[in-house]
């Protein structure tokens, strides 16, 4: 039974594969089955010659055997340009279909809701699937190439042989069943193996960008940790080697097996040849034709129980790729409303929000309520860890809340299109990444419909005049271009505000987006957002107390509770949490 559900996932997964792939490129299936064809007629005329060339020396035909040899050797011309030239063809369009299969693969890993994207386990799920993804992007070549030409050849070649020696025959198929159940084992052991060095290799990554960053390169020079670093990656290459050896080992066992059945099936091909030529049962002519039809019925069964190893294998990993690639997307199945622009009342509301963080006990965030009205300022203080990022995450819908609801205009906001509603937000990260594309790429991507709002975004974070000068089609970071441009932390930080406002969202969140630069900077940062802000709701979340004089109200965080709000005056009259913070910060902004 067992057996019989490992064919028919074979079959399945066979059929997924091969309707992914021809529907990608049609041509596919054209050159496949062309090229398979054609070798095999190539390797059927190459067999038969030298049989049919005695037979007609034989009989004193010398100008026949001289013109058929000269016909097949055209015919065999011809068959090879062909057969080079689809060749060509058909390796461009399955690089071409193999890249489809990251493309999915990446796809599927950006839209992962944020639990999945940040769990080790998944991370390592993809890693597995993303380095395995050779073993079955080829699936639709070893069908329709290799399997149909071959299962030609063997029809062929078995008419031949059945009809000389029947107890041969039934010697090859044996022999090759073996090593089809040989093969699935292996299949199965070097699966296992992958999935070592799978996590292996992500270590080896990380390592390996660890000392190829520009930025971990300052820290790893001035603590002098290089050789830590060398150190542990040379262990985990160590290691890497290890599980390799072990792998090489056991397929050697495997193939040396392999081997030696092969051997002594080539022996009993000659000794029944032999056999029947002594006896008067074949004539030259036919002994040749015998052995060359027994070894190649013999290769076209190996190619066959090769395909089939290639089948299984590929329905091994294919299983991993179809369960990364069906992970639920929890957050994005469930509203399908669009936000409609403009003012409502309340605007934003969190309703007694609590939200504790995968496998975590501890809440990061108790009991959480606040309105948020259309054009306010809101200022978001508290200190590290009080859980103030936490509630941006919740509000942009990275992660759902734990317990309580937040709503949106009116509306529960599980009830909008995942995306139409992250539209609204234009957000701002402390751990902002600039690309190593184009400046211009970097405020806006591929939107071409963003162009016109470069200019004034620029102009609002008071850097327009620097990046014109700059050039805003220069590539950002030097790590591909010698031509590329680096920026201080301070204007870094002006172009990812200003790429915010490129994005003329409702909403402008700013998470702690300042604080690599120092407070007086800061604060004049902050006094130009804000004039650039205008009346767009926005929301700034930091533990400096800078953004807060600007604000319209301000939420004070501790240990993931609302302690106070209020506005500036009057959480300082109150003389509480904020006003100790507050009076602590103050002389750095004198």
């Amino acid at each position: 039974m067992a057996f019989l559900t490992e064919i028919k996932k074979v079959f399945t997964t066979t059929f997924d594969l091969s309707a992914m792939f021809i529907k990608n490129c049609k041509k596919l299936l054209f050159m496949d089955i062309f090229l398979g064809v054609s070798r095999e007629i190539s390797q059927l005329i190459i067999t038969i010659l030298p049989s049919v060339v005695i037979w007609l020396c034989m009989n004193r035909s010398f100008g026949a055997a001289i013109a058929t040899i000269a016909v097949m050797v055209i015919a065999l011309t011809l068959l090879k340009t062909l057969i080079e030239y689809i060749q060509r063809d058909l390796s461009d369009e399955s690089l071409h279909a193999t890249n489809s299969l990251y493309y999915y693969l990446n796809g599927k890993n950006a839209r992962l809701d944020l639990s999945d994207a940040e769990d080790s386990s998944r991370i390592d799920e993809y890693y597995n699937v993303f380095d395995n993804i050779y073993n079955f992007s080829d699936v639709h070549y070893s069908i329709f190439c290799v399997l149909l030409s071959k299962l030609l050849s063997f029809a062929i070649m078995s008419a031949l042989i059945i009809a000389v020696d029947l107890r041969l025959y039934a010697i090859v198929l044996l022999e090759n069943i073996i090593i089809l159940i040989i093969n699935a084992k292996k299949d199965k052991l070097d699966h296992e193996f992958d999935e070592e060095i799978s996590k292996n290799t992500k270590r080896v990554k990380y390592l390996s960008e660890l000392m190829d960053d520009f930025e971990a390169g300052r820290d790893i020079r001035i603590y002098n940790a290089s050789s830590m670093v060398s150190d542990k990656y040379a262990n985990e290459l160590q290691s890497s080697r290890k599980i390799e050896l072990k792998k090489q080992r056991c397929d050697f066992l495997i193939e040396l097996a392999i081997s030696l059945l092969g051997l002594g099936e080539l022996f009993l091909i000659y000794l029944f040849a032999i056999n029947k030529y002594a006896s008067g049962g074949l004539l030259l002519a036919s002994f040749v034709l015998y052995v060359s039809a027994s070894k190649l019925i013999s290769s076209s069964i190996a190619e066959i129980v090769w395909v089939a190893g290639i089948l299984h294998t590929a329905s091994i990993y294919y299983d991993d790729f179809e369960k990364y690639l069906k992970i639920e997307e929890r957050l994005r199945n469930t509203g399908a409303n669009k936000p409609v622009a403009g003012e409502a009342a309340p605007f934003i509301e969190f309703r007694k929000v609590s939200f504790r963080y995968p496998n975590q006990t501890e809440y990061a965030i108790k009991d959480f309520s606040c309105k948020i009205d259309y054009g306010e300022h809101i200022a978001i203080v508290g200190d590290n860890g009080a859980g103030k990022s936490t509630l941006v995450k919740l509000l942009l819908r990275l992660y759902d809340p734990t317990d309580g609801e937040i709503y949106f205009k009116g509306k529960n906001i599980k009830e909008y299109d995942y995306d139409s509603y992250q539209s609204v937000f234009a957000p701002v990260f402390q751990d902002y990444v600039l690309n190593a594309f184009s400046i211009r790429e970097n405020l806006i991507f591929d939107y071409n419909e963003r162009e016109g709002l470069i200019k004034g975004a620029l102009e609002k974070t008071g850097i327009y005049n620097k990046i014109i000068e700059l050039g805003l089609d220069r590539p950002y970071s030097r790590r591909f271009s010698e031509d590329g441009i680096e920026l201080s932390g301070g204007e870094e930080q002006r172009l990812v505000i200003s790429r915010a406002y490129c994005k003329n969202s409702e909403v402008v969140v700013l998470d702690e987006p300042t604080a690599a630069i120092d407070p007086l900077s800061e604060r004049k940062l902050f006094q130009d957002v804000f004039d650039g802000i205008g009346n767009t709701t926005s929301i700034m979340i930091s533990h400096r107390m800078s953004c807060s004089k600007f604000s319209s109200r301000i939420f004070v965080m501790e240990h993931g509770v609302l302690a106070e709000q209020g506005t500036h005056r009057e959480l300082l009259n109150l003389g509480g949490l904020y006003a100790s913070m507050y009076r602590r910060q103050a002389e750095y902004y004198s």
